[in-house]
């Protein structure tokens, strides 16, 4: 009978020490839970701090875009008009270079 007391104190002991290191392996698993966390908390954070970031930078390039198309477009506007204003330029010195000379007259003048 002493020796099923013994194996009892034993099994009861081997029991207590096992809840002890199972309470503390809980504990750091609680701790380490906690942590990560914490870490999928500012990992959201950056996330979302990056995604407005992104959207930030594609408005700045759409509007980018738009300028520069605007500027090609003006660009081109402004090829023509310096054409159309050559061609003038053109046409006007053809028109006076095949008018005959012509004295200046004196009227209008007062002595």
């Amino acid at each position: 009978m002493v020796g099923l007391m013994v194996i009892t104190g034993v099994m009861v002991t081997i029991t207590m020490m096992a809840a002890i290191i199972t309470a503390r392996e809980v504990e750091a698993l609680k701790t380490e839970v906690n942590n990560l966390e914490a870490i999928q908390e500012e990992t959201l954070q950056r996330l979302e701090e990056v995604l407005r970031y992104r959207e930030s930078i594609q408005g700045t390039l759409h509007m980018l875009k738009q300028v520069r198309l605007g500027k090609i477009e003006r660009g081109k506007n402004l090829n023509e008009e310096l054409e159309t204003l050559e061609q003038e330029a053109v046409e006007e010195r053809d028109i006076s270079m095949s008018r005959p000379l012509q004295k200046p007259s004196d009227e209008g003048f007062d002595s």
